[in-house]
């Protein structure tokens, strides 16, 4: 387990279960170094990956992850993030349309849910020195060498989470940032085009809410 300066029990409860602990100094956490530090000490040829934020809807998960790896030409596999009962609809809403049932909207990867191949991560590493979307970036460097990523929606994983907004608009501009230095196609947000995403996003929470009777 890789901890980056947790303050709850999770250290505790982990030395429970015997799990070897690689601490981090939080100011020197980057999720594609966490990563890396947390498969060079793991042991196996498939890894799996979940986040401190996430857990597991049903007991299968874990056979789920790795059953499409009996093809040698898949790289990792990414579950399906489902969000608590208590996330706001706006962020239920985003989770929903990352992760259909059916078949992911362009959402290559997700590190959150994730498992591995340990031969691949061997060759290709996730990038240290971006903030963000380091799945992305390792899930795009992986298919452009030939090999697949498959989406595998019945291994389900609670994960959401009720950020400030403050926190909401930090990620979106670090996440921003991240995609436009290796994206093909640049994304910038000037203030008319904002107004307008803002304009669509809450008429589409509130149609979301009302659909799936949120408390509005």
């Amino acid at each position: 387990m890789v901890d980056s300066g947790s303050t709850d029990d999770t250290i505790v409860i982990a030395k429970e279960f015997g799990c070897k602990i690689i601490k981090i100094k939080p100011d020197d956490f980057f999720f594609g170094r966490a990563l890396n530090l947390g498969i060079e000490n793991a042991t196996g040829e498939i890894i799996i990956n979940i986040s401190g934020h996430s857990v597991p809807e049903r007991t299968d998960y874990f056979s789920r992850m790795v059953e499409p790896f009996a093809d040698h030409g898949v790289a990792a596999t990414f579950g399906r993030d489902i969000p608590w009962p208590e996330a706001c609809p706006s962020q239920a809403r985003d989770i929903y349309n990352h992760f259909p049932e059916i078949g992911p909207d362009g959402n290559k990867f997700s590190n959150a849910n994730a498992a591995i191949r340990r031969t691949i991560w061997d060759k290709i590493r996730f990038d240290e020195n971006i903030a963000a979307l380091e799945d992305l970036l390792w899930a795009k460097q992986v298919m452009n060498s030939g090999y697949a990523i498959n989406y595998v929606p019945a291994a389900k994983v609670f994960h959401s989470h009720t950020p400030s907004l403050k926190y909401i608009l930090r990620r979106a501009y670090v996440e921003s940032k991240s995609l436009n230095s290796f994206a093909e196609s640049k994304y910038h947000f000037g203030v008319w085009r904002f107004l307008i995403f803002l304009s669509s996003y809450i008429a589409k929470d509130i149609l979301f809410s009302i659909k799936n009777r949120f408390s509005l």
